[in-house]
């Protein structure tokens, strides 16, 4: 009765909604039209850009690899760069850290990306963090490090490179591997895949204009693709299961679940909002 009724309310097209219930995805359906002009009803395989929540699901690949030795939480940044490197600034440089950028709290430019039309080429990731990336700017340090949260997508713009200069290959298939597939979320990607298109819903204004699906380089702060089943399993994982399925799901131990989910700074965790 209430999801129609917000929908009226809000202007939206259409919906799909997931309900996770002791540590594990019980319910979903679709509401309204993933397409108005093809009339394409919203279903639970409908794809939706999932914009910041990708922070949340980023933050599980940098903390497999904190898991791993590959990074440190507290280390400079810096010693992980080879391909980019923070412009020079009034700040040290060696605060930057990795449990900063989780946190919002390294003192980093650009709030979030606009993202770029389907038929324009996208920059490199390089390119995007020196500023060509749609008018979001240059990622580079404006404040003290660790003074205070201050969001960045940038901050997270830098945690894809970091991954791909660590790992050696592309932030999109190793969080594929290691997190997505591992986690059954099997319609997810963090690119825009063939199979994933298709299914896609499309995208509108708040004053219901047909919008084109704007593509990402800064995969990490705004690129996943995802349907609401998918995203609850993610949501579940989090949490232990109704059998007694640790939270990580074997994917993160529990412990490390435990420290993403402890405040850094204000209301924030390793890439993961805390409330009470």
């Amino acid at each position: 009765r209430l999801i129609p009724r917000w929908m009226v309310q809000h202007n939206v097209p259409g919906v799909a909604v997931s309900l996770v219930r002791n540590g594990e995805a019980a319910w979903s359906k679709g509401y309204g039209l993933a397409d108005r002009e093809q009339g394409e009803p919203v279903t639970t395989g409908t794809v939706f850009q999932v914009a910041s929540i990708s922070k949340a699901v980023t933050s599980w690949g940098v903390m497999k690899l904190v898991e791993s030795g590959q990074l440190e939480l507290d280390a400079p940044v810096e010693q992980y760069l080879t391909r980019w490197h923070l412009p020079p600034s009034n700040y040290d440089a060696s605060g930057v850290t990795v449990r900063r950028l989780l946190s919002h709290s390294a003192g980093l430019s650009v709030h979030g990306y606009p993202g770029l039309p389907p038929d324009v080429s996208l920059p490199s990731l390089e390119e995007s963090l020196s500023g060509n990336n749609g008018g979001a700017g240059e990622v580079r340090i404006t404040m003290e490090p660790g003074a205070q949260f201050s969001y960045s997508g940038g901050g997270f713009t830098l945690l894809q490179l970091i991954i791909e200069e660590v790992t050696g290959e592309t932030f999109s298939a190793y969080m594929q591997r290691e997190v997505l597939d591992p986690l059954g979320m099997t319609h997810s990607s963090f690119e825009w895949r063939a199979d994933l298109q298709q299914a896609t819903a499309a995208a509108y204004s708040e004053t219901r204009v047909p919008l084109p699906n704007y593509l990402f380089t800064e995969q990490a702060a705004a690129g996943l693709y995802s349907t609401a089943p998918d995203m609850a399993r993610f949501l579940a994982a989090e949490m232990p299961g109704p059998h007694g399925e640790p939270a990580g799901r074997g994917v993160l131990a529990p412990d490390t679940l435990a420290l993403m989910f402890t405040p850094v700074i204000q209301h924030q965790g390793l890439g993961q909002g805390v409330s009470k």
